[in-house]
């Protein structure tokens, strides 16, 4: 009985750990422009710094913004955490199934980027 419980309670607390993941349709390489897209395409490394370039994976950001996958606030949004700017919340939500905005803090205005590839 005592290892059932045990075992039910290591599940739970795997479960609780995976449901930080950034929705699937978020996944990818997202630019602030077309032309950014193509050349990201070409060739990855060849993109200056001011770039705006993001790689979302399940549980991280790195790019133009650099954080950590906090919580999923929804079906396309989730919540996450910054490396550069420590306790301020960045938010990202889909629009359009093709716009990701961002925004970080208590900013009226959102960035947005376009889907590059996933």
């Amino acid at each position: 009985m005592r290892a059932a419980l045990v075992a039910l309670a290591l599940v739970g607390s795997v479960t609780v750990a995976s449901a930080a993941n950034a929705p699937k349709a978020m996944q990818g390489i997202w630019t602030g422009t077309a032309l950014e897209c193509e050349a990201y395409r070409a060739n990855p490394k060849s993109l200056g710094k001011d770039t705006a370039v993001l790689r979302i994976a399940a549980d991280r950001i790195s790019g133009a913004t650099n954080g950590t996958v906090l919580n999923v606030t929804g079906p396309a949004s989730f919540q996450a955490s910054g490396s550069e700017i420590a306790g301020v919340p960045m938010v990202y939500e889909l629009r359009d199934g093709s716009i990701l905005a961002e925004t970080i803090g208590d900013a009226r205005a959102a960035s947005l980027y376009l889907r590059c590839s996933r």
